[in-house]
């Protein structure tokens, strides 16, 4: 609550300031206001926001998040809102790969550039400046190919799907594609959940359990997974090192559930997300530098970080998140 009352105390300041011709300035060259349009509040995409008010302090930035909770309407309203104050650029993690073109072409009338990050959006007639995110089908590629050696190429998996940006798809992709190789694998069941949440990711895969007894391993669509297998598993009694859980996030729960030692056939890929704030933030810069040689719409993919029982302990993207 207190950060949402924040964010809209200053959302009303600079909506002030632009009101009377005015952008705020800290007083170090040019100032420049970035509107973060963003998911849902966890880690995850406070650590992009992290990153992105790191190197917008650094180069006399403000940043302004506002949360859409995966509703295209809503994050529809969020840019709109950014464009009537005038913000200098939008950052975006589109919820729909489709439907958050919408708002992009807004932004495009506007006038006002948009980065996007941490997922695709789909062909068609708009502009951005770029797109910054992972390999997440090479990723979910590495993930299942440690899972299919963990219980020997063989035996039932399962597949927990969830919300269809492209970064879920491929990743779901690359487990499919993946698991193709081995012949004497099947995929015995694969689940949507709609909402995303560690409490609805438990309670499918504990549903795909019952279902599934001898399931050998689980290939879940993002960093839920591995706490949601766990607790799964726990809630129906099953050895937490018996079956492989792997996905592509590397949230701090995961990695303290891997270093534990309680998910020893488990592992995540993790994103390197206060990075893609912070070559969010230096593409913007760079863009405004070079003006109209800058060539826009280009895709960056920067490297996942694979999380395993052994390394887990020393794995720190989040550990400094809420200090």
């Amino acid at each position: 609550m207190k950060k949402i009352l924040a964010t809209v105390l200053v959302a009303l300041m600079i909506l002030s300031m632009v009101a009377c011709g005015n952008k705020p300035d800290t007083g170090e060259g040019d100032a420049w206001v970035g509107g973060y349009a963003c998911h849902s509040a966890n880690d995850f995409f406070d650590a992009i926001e992290i990153g992105l008010e790191e190197a917008a302090a650094a180069s006399n930035g403000t940043i302004l998040r506002a949360d859409s909770e995966l509703s295209t309407a809503g994050e529809l309203a969020i840019i709109e809102n950014f464009i009537a104050q005038s913000v200098d650029v939008i950052f975006l993690t589109p919820d729909d790969p489709s439907g958050s073109i919408e708002g992009v072409k807004l932004a495009n009338d506007a006038g006002i550039p948009v980065v996007v990050i941490s997922s695709e959006l789909a062909e068609g007639d708009y502009e951005v400046l770029c797109t910054i995110k992972s390999d997440d089908y090479t990723a979910a590629s590495g993930a299942a190919e440690y899972a299919m050696q963990k219980i020997g190429g063989e035996g039932n998996v399962l597949i927990l799907n969830g919300m269809q940006t492209s970064d879920v798809i491929d990743r779901i992709n690359g487990y499919k594609d993946t698991i193709e190789k081995y012949p004497n694998v099947k995929i015995a069941n694969e689940v949507m959940v709609t909402e995303n949440s560690v409490a609805a990711c438990t309670t499918a895969i504990e549903n795909m359990l019952q279902a599934c007894p001898d399931a050998k391993a689980i290939l879940c669509f993002n960093g839920f997974g591995i706490p949601a297998g766990y607790a799964a598993m726990e809630n129906l009694s099953i050895d937490t090192n018996s079956i492989s859980v792997v996905d592509v996030d590397g949230l701090q729960a995961e990695a303290d559930l891997l270093a534990s030692g309680d998910m020893a056939m488990s592992c995540a890929y993790g994103q390197n997300t206060p990075e893609f704030g912070r070559r969010a933030v230096a593409e913007y810069l760079k863009s405004l530098e070079e003006g109209d040689s800058y060539q826009k719409g280009e895709l960056f993919e920067l490297e996942t970080i694979v999380v395993t029982p052994d390394n887990a302990a020393d794995y720190d993207i989040y550990k400094n998140l809420h200090k």
